[in-house]
């Protein structure tokens, strides 16, 4: 019986025993799972907190070159608005001064002889008049005609010939009116030709009567010429 009990008990223990040692390696690999977890939730952890990290660098970075760029372009828009106001000021000085040579030149244009630049009107009148139309043509463009202004001669004389049967000046004078911007400074002849045109003739810049037109007077070898003619100002 007494050996019956300490087998009994000796099997107990070495149960016990056994069950304890399982415990303890069960509790020993759950505790190596909890710290791998734990390492790697520090690493992932670490990970974060340096992505956060890089981000909010590269942030404040694209910031400060935003900021950068706008001191920058305020900085140019100031110099612009500076630039602009001088430029405005130099116009307005540049047209006040254009204005007063201008008010000059006219002055003395009223107050000296015309006759040289009446002249000019009145030989192309009369060359178109007489079907010269070369001497007329050479009094708007003088120098030796290239192959595009030979055109130019052709398609004036065809304008004229076989068009026109009287072409009379009545009369030239300076025009003492307002010029627009683009002839500032310019020296005006206002005439009025008499035109009688060939009966059924077409394509004629002139009407049958009195016409009003606007010639531009300029210099070429110190000499008046005709720069341009208009039919208005």
């Amino acid at each position: 019986m007494k050996k019956f009990v300490l087998i009994l008990v000796s099997g107990l223990i070495l149960t016990i025993f056994v069950l304890f040692n399982y415990f303890l390696w069960v509790s020993g690999e759950e505790v190596e799972r909890y710290k791998e977890q734990v390492e790697s939730l520090k690493e992932d952890q670490a990970v974060d907190k340096n992505a956060r990290e890089s981000e909010y660098n590269n942030f404040m970075l694209q910031l400060s070159q935003r900021n950068e760029t706008i001191e920058n372009l305020s900085k140019q828009v100031n110099t612009l608005k500076d630039n602009t106001s001088k430029a405005e000021q130099d116009k307005q000085l540049q047209v006040a001064e254009i204005e007063e040579r201008n008010h000059v030149i006219r002055k003395l244009l009223l107050q000296s002889d015309l006759t040289d630049m009446k002249d000019v009107v009145k030989r192309w009148t009369e060359a178109i008049d007489s079907g010269k139309y070369d001497d007329a043509f050479k009094l708007q463009y003088p120098r030796r005609p290239t192959q595009e202004e030979a055109k130019t001669l052709s398609d004036f004389s065809e304008s004229f010939k076989n068009k026109i049967q009287s072409f009379k000046w009545k009369s030239i004078d300076l025009y003492n009116g307002e010029l627009p911007s683009d002839l500032k400074g310019s020296i005006v002849l206002e005439a009025h030709i008499e035109v009688k045109k060939v009966p059924d003739a077409i394509s004629v810049k002139f009407s049958d009567g009195i016409n009003k037109r606007y010639f531009i007077i300029g210099l070429y070898e110190d000499n008046w010429i005709i720069s341009d003619i208009k039919d208005v100002l």
